[in-house]
């Protein structure tokens, strides 16, 4: 009897451990069940592509403000983060040399206007000259005809015996002086023509050092003025680049004294694609990307 009865106690301990094992192993099963598997909603949609790349946020328009001219910066009117408008004074140099260039080149045209002058009465005169000496000329020809016609009358009168032979050699002499006088007349006419064109050549030549002259006070004035440095277009000081102080030399090239971002609110991302990636971008086509400012912050932006 008590033989039955542990048997009994036996068999029901062990099924009330194959019980809890089945038990253990369905609670398990169900939790390694609802780890593994998820459901959700069917979403229809085009796919996407996706290609990452790193590159460098940058303004669409960038101007760099330089100097034509060499100096020492003497105003700053613009600093960094400023807003500029078109034609607003961003610096200026210091314009005492410039001042001094201009006026030696306002002394130059003057004393190019004085010789322009100088040169114009010469040409006067010697034209005035010129006119002198034709009216010499036409005069010795006529006495120079005169005296040829007396000449030959009186050679006649000596054949005949009428006229002595000292009034043939008086008309004689005459006639050759007269001749000669007008020879002298003709080369002072020649003369006076070429003193004419030498002073009509060197009235050209004044006018050439002239105008050679206000060309350089034009350049000393455009130096001068280059000395105020103008904003070209309307933007942004992202970057200044001088002191007051400072020399500037423009000597080779232009030194940039600002950068100037035209417009903040369009700006443009060079970035560097995978050259395996490359051939799966278009244009257009629509972009995400996030910048180390704002790393939690997703910006759009258009290939």
């Amino acid at each position: 009897m008590k033989l039955l009865l542990t048997r009994r106690k036996g068999l029901i301990a062990i099924a009330i451990v194959l019980i809890a094992a089945i038990l253990v192993f369905a609670v398990r099963k169900e939790k390694a069940s609802a780890g593994e598997f998820f459901t959700s909603p069917v979403d229809m949609g085009p796919l996407r592509n996706t290609v990452n790349a790193t590159g460098v946020v940058q303004t669409v328009v960038t101007v760099q403000v330089g100097s034509q001219v060499s100096g020492q910066v003497q105003e700053l009117y613009a600093d960094y983060n400023s807003m500029v408008k078109h034609g607003q004074l961003l610096a200026k140099l210091d314009p005492r040399n410039f001042d001094a260039q201009v006026e030696n080149a306002q002394a130059s045209v003057a004393g190019a206007q004085a010789h322009v002058q100088s040169a114009d009465a010469e040409t006067k005169t010697q034209a005035a000259n010129f006119q002198s000496a034709k009216a010499n000329l036409e005069a010795a020809r006529v006495a120079r005809d005169n005296t040829a016609v007396l000449f030959e009358r009186a050679s006649e009168l000596s054949k005949s015996g009428v006229v002595s032979k000292n009034d043939y050699d008086n008309a004689k002499a005459n006639a050759d002086s007269a001749v000669a006088k007008y020879e002298q007349a003709q080369a002072a006419v020649n003369q006076a023509e070429a003193q004419n064109h030498a002073a009509a050549a060197g009235l050209q030549q004044a006018k050439a050092q002239l105008l050679q002259s206000e060309a350089d006070l034009n350049r000393a004035k455009l130096n001068l003025e280059y000395c105020n440095i103008y904003s070209p277009v309307d933007g942004v000081v992202i970057s200044r680049n001088v002191d007051v102080g400072q020399t500037i030399a423009a000597s080779l090239q232009s030194p940039t004294l600002f950068t100037l971002a035209n417009d903040l609110t369009r700006m443009q991302v060079n970035a560097n694609v995978d050259e395996a990636d490359i051939g799966n971008i278009s244009d257009p086509a629509d972009v995400k990307f996030t910048v180390d400012a704002y790393p939690n912050e997703t910006f759009k932006g258009r290939i």
